[in-house]
């Protein structure tokens, strides 16, 4: 059964793959338990070894010998897992490392070199792209801010993504209208459809004139999208 959801079978391929991966790690341990206690008895033989020396010689230049030492890095040890054509080293990830870096590791193919060593040979193998090449800025991580809105006369910002409201008829609507001197439905009508025709006209100049504020990070945008259209279109008439 497929763990977390019960009446769902597990797939036996994924089921294979989860149980050799558990036997991977577990045989991590056992490997890191061996490495640890061969250590511990090497210790203990060194210092057995380091009491008789200190017995028969001063212990002036063996201080600073043993300090140097200390100081120096331990190499770290390795354990590289194969599977298929390719090699991961599981020492540099502990138990709480999801899955993802590991098999992220696993797709790089390079157990052998440290963490540090393959971030800089990556950024050595990356190339110079045609912003690069022309002096122009590579990245762009911000854009530039909005050109600011007008005040009114206390100060405060204008928002000219509303426009202001039309003014209404001065004339009263009068309920008590003769028949013969009311205005037709067609002209009632016309009359409203002219003026919401204006209003959404008015909307249509204030979306704009609101949009031009952000005429620099246009360009910039424009800019990207054009230079990425020129690369994918060169890519595509290589041979």
């Amino acid at each position: 059964m497929m763990d977390g959801v019960p009446g769902v079978p597990e797939d036996p391929t994924v089921k294979m793959a989860r149980n050799r991966f558990k036997n991977v790690l577990r045989h991590m341990q056992l490997q890191d338990s061996y490495m640890h206690d061969d250590e511990s008895d090497s210790d203990t033989e060194e210092g057995r070894q380091g009491s008789r020396l200190s017995m028969r010689y001063p212990s002036g230049k063996k201080r600073t010998k043993s300090d140097s030492t200390s100081d120096a890095p331990k190499p770290q040890t390795s354990f590289v897992m194969k599977l298929f054509d390719r090699g991961v080293d599981l020492a540099q990830f502990d138990d709480s490392t999801p899955l993802y870096p590991i098999c992220r590791a696993w797709m790089q193919n390079k157990p052998h070199n440290p963490r540090g060593a393959r971030g800089e040979e990556e950024k050595e193998e990356e190339p110079q792209n045609d912003l690069e090449m022309h002096g122009e800025t590579p990245e762009v991580h911000r854009l530039p801010p909005p050109e600011p809105l007008p005040c009114d006369d206390y100060g405060t910002p204008i928002s000219v993504r509303i426009p202001p409201p039309l003014p209404k008829d001065n004339e009263p609507f009068c309920i008590n209208y003769d028949d013969d001197s009311a205005p037709s439905p067609a002209v009632l009508f016309q009359n409203h459809l002219d003026r919401w025709n204006l209003i959404r006209q008015r909307w249509r100049e204030a979306s704009s004139y609101n949009e031009r504020r952000y005429d620099s990070s246009f360009t910039i945008l424009r800019q990207i999208h054009d230079r990425v259209n020129i690369v994918s279109t060169t890519q595509v008439e290589l041979p």
